[in-house]
């Protein structure tokens, strides 16, 4: 697989219109499928995000975030159809809870299925799954054709995440590192709910912008 070039941001595109480019978002999943790495705005924060079927384009954006492995990155998707390819089987309680919870501001960890790609899968196999409520996300993923490896975009200051929200702040940090940033404006900043269904009971494992509602 080709890998994108990592020289710049080719293409900063904005998508904060009433109606986001079609055309916009067709050419960052081109960008993913060739092996780039894409800046793209969710229902809570930005996220980094690269293609799940290459493993080279993930440990790149491991590299970017300064992560030392991909067990925290998440597997995004666009819907159920996709959550399910990649998890073992939900047991009923539980996928009623997600159903009321997604696509909105929630990460849960699941089982992951045989399909799921090890990078992403924790000690235990599991990993953890989001479909966000953001139409631009949603349109990008279903114009990949696959979900997306994404890792939240910030970093460490003095021990406390920094989540990077405002556009220009992302692109003087970012332009040498990435290849697409989807600009959606100033993000929330406001972490997703993670949630553990792995076991008897839902634990939440961090308190964000969902609702604990079960």
């Amino acid at each position: 697989m080709h890998v994108w070039p990592s020289a710049r941001i080719l293409e900063h595109l904005i998508t904060y219109t009433d109606e986001p480019d079609k055309r916009n978002i067709q050419k960052a999943a081109e960008i993913l499928r060739a092996g780039g790495v894409v800046i793209y705005p969710t229902d809570t924060h930005y996220g980094l995000a690269a293609d799940v079927r290459s493993r080279v384009a993930i440990e790149r954006l491991l590299r970017i975030r300064g992560l030392p492995d991909a067990s925290t990155v998440s597997l995004v998707c666009a819907d159920f159809s996709h959550l399910a390819s990649y998890t073992l089987p939900i047991p009923n309680t539980y996928f009623r809870i997600m159903r009321k919870a997604l696509p909105g501001p929630y990460t849960f960890v699941l089982p992951a299925s045989g399909l799921a790609p090890r990078q992403l899968q924790n000690k235990r196999k599991n990993i953890g799954i989001r479909i966000p409520n953001h139409p631009v996300a949603g349109m990008l993923i279903t114009a990949l054709g696959a979900p997306l490896a994404s890792a939240t975009l910030s970093e460490k200051i003095d021990g406390v995440d920094y989540q990077f929200r405002d556009p220009e702040e992302i692109l003087s940090k970012y332009f040498d590192s990435v290849d697409v940033f989807l600009d959606h404006g100033w993000s929330e900043g406001q972490p997703s709910t993670l949630v553990d269904l792995t076991g008897d009971e839902p634990v939440v494992l961090r308190e964000g912008k969902g609702e604990i509602f079960w």
